[in-house]
């Protein structure tokens, strides 16, 4: 490497007496160009010999890394020393300048001046050469040629990044860095940037570093996690800008790696409490199958601090399905009530907290839901006379953690009369199962003879009351043919019916006239298979029921089944003689007639009866048979004249409506 130099050629005339050179010298450098400026001379010496020359300068060319530089044709001085530029002496080029003759050549134009662009790594080799001709007589140097290279001094250039790498997760709140390794090709400091995406993390300038580590506080490790609310993973950027002082070195480079969040940088553990959604009779905390819902009440939902994304669902998972919790504003906490309960025994109840990043956490409670179903009660008895013996029990095997209890009432009334409670068994907080309480046995006395009475019991748990059937304990005596009550009339029997303005009748009922009703018959109280005998008698299977209600007949008929019967058709009677309507739910017809084209004739023919009279026989077919019913009597007449007279007309084809006129109406068949 060097900043001048000299490079000697060849002449091609008295070589012994001529020295052709080229001088070059460095005049400067451009860092950020990257480029060198050199002053190039052509020189010619004679090196002692007492040759002289003078004559015509042709063909001068000189090329410097690629780029040529040409001269007009001069006649060249002769016999003239040259003098050197200002500002190089003997001791810059290093050679002994004599005191023989030196021509620059060209005169006056004393050197040429060249850019050199450099490698990207600064080094440069440069490539010269010359040649023209210099002709006097027989004495002068002839054709002249120059050529050689030389090596600039290298530029220094801009550093690159070999490596770039984050090795540790990012956590909030946590310090981190990042590991790099320079290339340089000088002792330039750097100004370091660390970017994600257009916002800059850190920035270092003026950094002698350039292999190792760059320290990021951690509070810039919580803005790089704030730049990635919904991934696990980012691009990150290293920019590199070489520097010597103030000035760039070269553009900046950059190098790109990627950062990962530590997987522990999740949704906080939620908290989960469970409690009764609806009111639930006193004494009662457990869940209960069919009478509870569960308020799941869940809190800490949230991030770590500083961790850079939010909440993005809470969900409740039980009975293998996933159900959605209710978040709170602003996001804390979120709950969740189910439907009645459906099942009992012990189930998880899973809640799933997922943060925008699709990280998750959990937590599980366990609920016990305990089975329930109504208590069961019996009620049986007998009278003799004046005395009621009475069994009842009353049980439920749904003990709900000892938290259930059974109360076993029992009512007594003359019928007709307000019931009035006789007394109560009760059975609380016991630990068996099942719970029960029981009466056997147990005679009531002081009953008239001729009054019915009536008894029943009524259990009742935490939750339901469920009543015996009604025990009906007649009259023991009938002491008159005719009873009659404050607005009731019984015969054969006492009244003991709860109804007013009732005729209550033991027996068979004969009726010699007839039966008039002026009010409604209410069948309600007919016994079923008396309703059902009813309806069978008017409906058997196989009826057609017409109405215009929409309604099903099944509505009016509890216990039969009907279906839809002959929709948008009219009903024809049975005809075992005809084709046609000989068999039951066959169907035919059409509301449209199609006809098809045809011929309608008229002749008139005439016989003669006399002079000038005829006889005209009106609307017969050319066959002389009538199809269509009886024609009008022949016509005859008296004319002076004979005459014939026959029309015929055509019917074309198509489809005309043919509905005779009609209602619409429901029509009902009866299945079963």
């Amino acid at each position: 490497m060097a900043s001048y130099g000299i490079i000697l050629g060849t002449c091609s005339n008295r070589e012994a007496n001529y020295d052709a050179k080229l001088y070059w010298k460095q005049v400067s450098q451009n860092i950020a160009n990257n480029t060198t400026t050199i002053r190039v001379w052509s020189v010619i010496e004679n090196n002692g010999s007492s040759y002289n020359w003078s004559g015509t300068l042709s063909n001068w060319r000189l090329t410097v890394n690629g780029a040529t530089r040409t001269r007009a044709t001069t006649t060249s001085d002769s016999d003239t020393s040259w003098t050197w530029p200002s500002g190089w002496t003997d001791s810059e080029t290093g050679v002994v300048i004599t005191t023989y003759r030196t021509e620059c050549i060209p005169e006056p134009v004393l050197y040429e001046e060249f850019t050199i662009p450099h490698n990207s790594d600064g080094t440069k080799t440069v490539t010269f050469s010359h040649s023209y001709s210099l002709l006097s007589g027989g004495a002068g140097p002839g054709n002249v040629s120059i050529s050689g290279t030389m090596v600039l001094n290298t530029i220094a250039r801009a550093s690159s990044i070999s490596s770039f790498t984050m090795p540790t997760a990012l956590t909030p709140n946590t310090a981190n860095s990042i590991s790099f390794t320079l290339t340089t090709y000088s002792s330039f400091t750097h100004d370091i940037s660390l970017k994600i995406g257009s916002t800059t993390i850190k920035s270092w300038l003026g950094s002698t570093v350039t292999t190792g580590t760059l320290p990021l506080t951690a509070s810039e490790v919580n803005t790089l996690l704030a730049n990635m609310p919904t991934a696990m993973s980012a691009t990150i950027t290293l920019i590199v800008q070489t520097k010597s002082g103030s000035t760039n070195i070269g553009s900046a480079v950059f190098k790109t790696t990627t950062c990962t969040i530590s997987p522990e940088v999740k949704p906080n553990i939620p908290t989960i409490t469970a409690s009764q959604a609806i009111s639930m009779p006193a004494g009662i905390s457990v869940f209960v199958k069919g009478k509870s819902k569960i308020l799941f009440s869940i809190g800490n939902i949230g991030m770590p601090l500083n961790s850079g994304t939010s909440i993005k669902s809470c969900v409740l998972t039980y009975l293998g399905s996933n159900f959605t919790c209710l978040l709170s504003d602003p996001i804390g906490s979120a709950s969740y009530t189910t439907p009645y309960l459906t099942w009992s025994g012990t189930q998880n109840f899973t809640i799933t907290i997922t943060d925008n990043r699709n990280q998750i956490n959990t937590n599980i409670i366990s609920i016990t839901a305990y089975d329930y179903s109504a208590p069961i009660i019996t009620l049986s008895g007998t009278r003799s006379g004046s005395t009621i013996t009475l069994s009842r029990a009353a049980s439920t095997t749904y003990t709900l953690n000892n938290q259930n209890t059974i109360t076993l009432r029992l009512y007594k009334r003359a019928v007709g009369a307000a019931w009035a409670e006789l007394d109560t068994y009760a059975l609380t907080d016991s630990n068996s199962s099942p719970l029960s309480v029981s009466a056997s046995n147990v005679a009531f006395t002081g009953h008239i003879a001729t009054i019915s009475y009536e008894y029943k019991c009524e259990v009742t748990d935490k939750f339901e009351t469920i009543a015996s059937p009604t025990l009906l304990f007649p009259a023991t005596t009938v002491e008159a043919a005719l009873s009659i009550g404050t607005k009731s009339v019984a015969i054969g029997k006492f009244v003991d019916t709860g109804e007013t303005y009732t005729l209550d009748v033991s027996g068979d009922t004969s009726l010699d006239g007839d039966l008039v009703i002026t009010g409604d018959l209410n069948v309600s109280s007919f016994p079923s298979n008396t309703k059902e005998a009813l309806v069978d008698l008017i409906y058997p299977v196989g009826s057609i029921y017409i109405t215009t209600s929409t309604a099903s007949p099944a509505t009016l008929f509890p216990g039969t089944s009907w279906q839809t019967y002959g929709n948008g058709r009219v009903l024809v009677g049975y005809n075992p003689t005809d084709t046609l309507f000989n068999t039951i739910g066959k169907t035919g017809g059409s509301k449209d007639a199609i006809i098809v084209s045809h011929k309608h004739k008229q002749k008139m023919n005439s016989a003669d009866t006399g002079l000038g009279s005829h006889t005209w026989h009106t609307g017969v077919p050319d066959d002389g048979v009538s199809k269509y019913g009886a024609f009008p009597a022949d016509v005859t007449a008296t004319t002076s004249t004979r005459s014939y007279v026959y029309t015929e007309t055509v019917g074309a084809s198509g489809t005309n409506a043919n509905i005779q006129p009609y209602i619409v109406v429901n029509m009902w068949e009866r299945t079963s």
